[in-house]
């Protein structure tokens, strides 16, 4: 309206052309909201169909194993376990999967002995965690852990070179105590 008017008041201005004025801004206003809509609703559509096309993908439970296996023996119960003996493996753990087996679970390798923290990051089941020294004796022991527990961080009180990740509640089932020795072929991890 301001360039219309050229220092000219509203009311030296004819009927027609303070119409004509306002249908344009009308107009204009209607446009800026019609692209705005436009540009929301293709927000909304684009975040929908990432939201549903994700549910759809492969979880890492239906992709090939990346992780070398080894056989640990937890007193009379062995485990298929995957070993995460690189940064990039044990940063992964089980994240992004369903769940274990009632014999699988993951055997963490560290380059020397140590406090290694875990927390339940990306995790969407419950699991045991068994910390174990240089010779493969358990030293700390958490039941139970729980997705529901992230950001909270699970560190042992003790030093140590391996972390054995099993189904939770194997623990209780099978009696295994701080002490217990884990059985595992150590070459193979080599």
């Amino acid at each position: 309206m301001r360039g219309r008017l050229q220092g000219r008041s509203v009311q030296d201005m004819p009927d027609g052309e303070i119409i004509k004025d306002n249908k344009k801004t009308l107009i204009r206003q209607l446009s800026l909201y019609g692209i705005a809509a436009v540009f929301l609703l293709s927000l909304i559509f684009f975040y929908a169909h990432f939201f549903i096309s994700l549910s759809k993908h492969p979880t890492l439970n239906d992709i090939p194993s990346v992780y070398r296996h080894i056989n640990v023996e937890v007193g009379e119960h062995s485990y298929q376990a995957d070993v995460a003996d690189t940064p990039v493996l044990r940063e992964l753990g089980l994240s992004f999967r369903k769940g274990l087996g009632p014999e699988e679970g993951m055997l963490f390798v560290f380059e020397k002995s140590g406090v290694y923290p875990f927390w339940m990051k990306d995790m969407s089941f419950p699991i045991d965690i068994l910390w174990l020294d240089e010779e493969g004796v358990i030293n700390f022991i958490v039941r139970e852990a729980t997705p529901a527990s992230y950001p909270h961080v699970f560190a042992p009180n003790a030093s140590g070179r391996f972390v054995l990740e099993v189904p939770a509640g194997r623990v209780e089932k099978e009696n295994v105590q701080i002490g217990d020795k884990i059985i595992f072929d150590r070459p193979a991890l080599k």
